[in-house]
């Protein structure tokens, strides 16, 4: 009877042996790799997710980093112009004074033809 009960448990033990191996197997083959490509998958989108986050950011500070530079572009823009604005008052303010720097001087040459007209013509009468 003890020989018996040994031998059905040791037989008990080999069937649970085996049932083990072949849930070893099973894990080692199916259940493992399932697992790893699933961490792996986990991996690769909290990558994406963050490349997605810097992506989002950097795009942002690219755009608000061209709308400073057209900022700044076109205020300079607008103090060349009145820069502009005040050279050509000033290049006309130059060009009315020496308008009429001509006209005086023209105005004084024909006072000085006419007096030297006059002053011929009154030396012919004596």
């Amino acid at each position: 009877m003890y020989d018996q009960k040994k031998a059905e448990a040791l037989k008990t033990i080999a069937k649970k042996d085996d049932k083990l191996k072949e849930i070893r197997t099973t894990i080692d083959t199916d259940i493992t790799p399932t697992i790893n490509k699933l961490q792996q998958d986990e991996q690769n989108y909290k990558m994406y997710t963050e490349l997605k986050k810097r992506y989002k950011l950097l795009n942002d500070q690219l755009i608000a980093y061209e709308y400073w530079q057209l900022i700044t572009s076109v205020k300079q823009t607008e103090i060349d112009v009145e820069n502009m604005d005040i050279q050509t008052n000033e290049y006309q303010n130059r060009n009315e004074k020496i308008t009429e720097e001509i006209q005086d001087i023209h105005k004084e040459v024909k006072i000085i033809e006419k007096e030297r007209n006059e002053s011929k013509s009154s030396r012919f009468i004596y």
